[in-house]
């Protein structure tokens, strides 16, 4: 003799319906005993019952109501195949492509950033003024300190 708990009752009730007949050989024996000792679970043998009567009928003309609950409750338990849209992906999309518009268009106009040979050689006199200041110092010599009054 198995034990059966109340949620496999419930599994095997949903599987096989309100009748007890239909159940599994094994399963029936201590089905009976579990609803003997919790007779809540008639109702749920009752909800089954109605199920598998609309089934047996063939007819599609009115659907009962734990057949609907359990048909409601099915997209919000239903793994999602992607869960993206095409839409949500259209942003970042459109921020990359600018991106690499802008990265282009810069890289194309190096050109531009680059200094004269005019400044160029501005900017060496004053580094080699620069230097030799700093040696001067290194040498010992503080005259660039010294205030005149």
């Amino acid at each position: 003799m198995t034990t059966l708990s109340e949620a496999r009752f419930r599994k095997l009730a949903d599987a096989y319906g309100g009748k007890l007949e239909r159940w599994p050989a094994a399963e029936r024996q201590a089905a009976r005993e579990l609803v003997l000792k919790r007779p809540e679970l008639r109702a749920c043998l009752t909800e089954e019952a109605e199920l598998d009567a609309w089934l047996d009928s063939g007819r599609a003309d009115g659907m009962p109501a734990s057949l609907l609950e359990r048909l409601e409750a099915l997209p919000e338990t239903a793994p999602q195949p992607f869960p993206w849209h095409a839409r949500s992906l259209l942003k970042p999309a459109i921020g990359w492509a600018f991106a690499a518009a802008f990265g282009l268009w810069l890289g194309a106009r190096s050109d531009a950033f680059e200094l004269d040979t005019g400044s160029q050689d501005t900017i060496e006199a004053r580094q080699s003024a620069e230097e030799a200041e700093l040696l001067a110092l290194a040498a010992g010599d503080l005259g660039a300190f010294e205030e005149t009054p």
